[in-house]
Formats: C-alpha cells, structure tokens, sequence
C-alpha cells in the first residue's frame, strides 16, 4: 500500500514507518516521483548512489538532500543534478571562504613572480612594458608554466613593486 501511495506522490513518504523508509524499493518510487522525497528517506539511503541519481535526475535541488560524499564528491550525481537543474551547481561545490582562497592564490602568486624575477635578473625586468603589449611581456621564454600563472594575475608587471 505505502508502496502504491509514494509511486502516486512521493511526499507520502513522510507517512511511512521508519522500516519503510530504509527500504530503497519505497524510497526509489517516491524520489522517481519526487526527488525533494529524499529528505525523508534514512540516511542510510541518501548515501545511496542509485536512489541519489534517481532523485537527482527527478529533481537537481534534492541533492542538498544526499550525503556529504555523494553531494561534493561524486561528479556522476553532481552532473545529473546539475544537468537537471543549473542552480544545483552551487549545492555540490564544497563551501569555500573565498575570501581566504584569494589571499592563497594572490601569495602563490607573489611568491611565483619573485621566484621567476630572481631566475631572470636583467635591465629586462626594470624596463616598462612596450605600449603594444600586455604586462606578462616579462616573462616570455620562461616556459608554460609561467604563461598560465601569470593568466591568475595579468598585471605582473605592477604587482612587482610590491614584492620588494
């Protein structure tokens, strides 16, 4: 019967017995019916792959619903759920303090560019740029690695200074 009522509205889940739901037959027919029925399946189940996809593929947001390891590790039920529903972007990434990763990458950065300014210590680094090209002119031949970092912070030439 509980089995017919979650295949009909898969919020019905919440009237199931706790036996019920932990049995991932129940639990796959209400979040096929309804992804967001995942909240009240047992926790058991939402570090469960298959029924995740299936509420996922349902409804993207019920991701915020899944386990910590399935909702910011696994790329299969991120891209379901994304692919579903754009927004459910945000609820798979791990939470950052952004304001801590910008330090990070601007002191990799500064650490980058006085290594590579004391790799190449000419009148080249002193000089200013030509008017006809960007300011990572610098460090030109100092092989790709240089090239992508200098991309995280193109204003090398003026961030030199600073380094001192």
């Amino acid at each position: 019967m509980v089995l017919a009522a979650v295949a009909q509205n898969g919020n019905a889940l919440v009237f199931a017995s706790v036996d019920l739901k932990a049995n991932k037959d129940v639990v796959l027919a209400a979040v096929e019916q309804n992804g967001e029925a995942l909240f009240r399946a047992s926790e058991y189940l939402t570090a469960d792959k298959e029924v995740v996809l299936a509420a996922v593929t349902q409804r993207g947001k019920a991701v915020k619903f899944a386990s910590d390891e399935l909702r910011l590790s696994d790329n299969d039920v991120a891209l379901a759920a994304v692919a579903q529903d754009g927004a459910a972007l945000e609820l798979t990434m791990p939470r950052v303090n952004f304001q801590t990763l910008v330090r990070d990458l601007l002191a990799a950065h500064a650490a980058f560019v006085t290594f590579l300014l004391a790799a190449q210590p000419s009148s080249i680094a002193l000089q200013p740029p030509p008017a006809t090209r960007p300011a990572p002119w610098i460090l030109e031949g100092l092989g790709e690695d240089a090239g992508r970092h200098v991309r995280v912070a193109t204003h090398c030439y003026y961030c030199r200074g600073a380094l001192r």
